[in-house]
């Protein structure tokens, strides 16, 4: 499964709504993120704010992360009280399953932190 389908698969089994937001430019053979960072837009339940996702491997994670903490959209996004968050996924051994490596950007001054979770999809 992509990036893409386990990060969907992990919003859906947490009862979060979301969509993707990217766009395939079939010209280029490339795909276009929403804003020039995000694959995804997540609703979550507690008043938590609209998440926006960069979902990819788990060896791109830093690469992301320094492509949304370099991107002034993304800091405006942050700074209006919503979320972004690059979601790395690697394979585990049995089938089916993914691990999930999601540094956050959640302060206007481009910290972020790193928080490690195990998805088994269905």
């Amino acid at each position: 499964m992509t990036p893409g389908g386990l990060s969907s698969a992990y919003c859906k089994e947490r009862g979060w709504r979301s969509g993707r937001v990217d766009s395939w430019i079939p010209g280029a053979r490339i795909t276009r993120d929403l804003f020039g960072f995000a694959d995804l837009l997540v609703f979550m339940d507690g008043g938590a704010g609209i998440l926006l996702v960069q979902a990819t491997s788990a060896p791109n994670v830093s690469a992301r992360v320094k492509k949304l903490l370099e991107s002034d959209l993304a800091r405006e996004w942050v700074a209006e009280g919503n979320r972004a968050e690059v979601w790395g996924w690697s394979k585990v051994p049995r089938k089916g399953r993914g691990a999930l490596t999601a540094p956050d950007l959640t302060t206007k001054d481009g910290r972020y932190r790193l928080r490690r979770v195990r998805f088994t999809s269905k």
